[in-house]
């Protein structure tokens, strides 16, 4: 369903059957569209990312567009990557049929999408590259990496002046109508450094080129000084009392 767009159609082991005589008869199914086309394709561009930057890198040996996602269970008893292109769908999963552990290493990036990789170059073959188009309805925006808001248009460099962000700073993503981000990323003023840092200030905080240099400090002015306070005098006793625990011996 995901692969065609959220179309669902029920899947059938026969195409044909031809009887003699009789002509050709072919099995009737009827798409129905069960998922908003814009909810899968923002779903989409996210598996494409798995393939671009994520545990399903080696399916951009298919040189085409590929969505999908890899799966290991605990243990390191199941592998498998599912993934699709615009024009098929396949799923390759590595284990046993009574389950044990396939070994630490064997994961669904390296055990299942190898296989994955060789049956879809057989079943793609020369055929042209397309690409997942977005429906008409999705949002696209370029999005600030650090922050997750909207990119900015100009960023503090490390010389202070303004200029563009890097590429690798920020990215298309694409979003349902209402769910984009509003809030732009403010420019960063210092460059990328350690966290705690930054937090607490390590006394090398530079200004942007356009706030001027805060005022140096200036001495405190003295407090007036005090006049030295006497001692209270110990209260006179009154005869026929008894001396207190504070008073002091004559």
């Amino acid at each position: 369903t995901l692969a065609r767009g959220g179309s669902y159609l029920e899947p059938t082991f026969i195409r044909a059957i031809e009887v003699p005589r009789d002509g050709t008869w072919t099995p009737e199914r009827v798409p129905q569209q069960t998922l908003r086309d814009d909810v899968v394709f923002v779903l989409t561009s996210m598996m494409t990312s798995v393939v671009q930057e994520g545990t399903g890198t080696g399916a951009k040996a298919l040189k085409r567009p590929v969505a999908g996602k890899t799966g290991t269970s605990a243990e390191h008893r199941d592998a498998w990557f599912a993934g699709f292109t615009p024009e098929h769908v396949a799923v390759a999963w590595v284990g046993f049929d009574t389950p044990k552990k396939l070994g630490k290493s064997e994961t669904g990036g390296r055990a299942a999408l190898p296989i994955w990789l060789a049956a879809m170059k057989a079943a793609t073959g020369e055929a042209p590259v397309r690409g997942f188009v977005p429906p008409a309805s999705v949002q696209v925006r370029t999005i600030d990496k650090r922050t997750g808001l909207l990119a900015p248009t100009e960023v503090v460099q490390p010389d202070g002046t303004m200029a563009a962000p890097k590429p690798e700073e920020v990215m298309e993503e694409y979003f349902m109508p209402g769910t984009e981000p509003v809030d732009v990323a403010e420019p960063a003023a210092l460059p990328a450094g350690d966290a705690l840092l930054d937090l607490y200030g390590d006394g090398d905080e530079k200004l942007p080129s356009d706030q001027p240099p805060a005022a140096e400090p200036t001495d405190p002015m003295p407090a007036p000084e005090q006049a030295p306070v006497a001692p209270d005098a110990p209260a006179p006793q009154r005869k026929g009392t008894l001396p207190s625990v504070t008073d002091e011996p004559d």
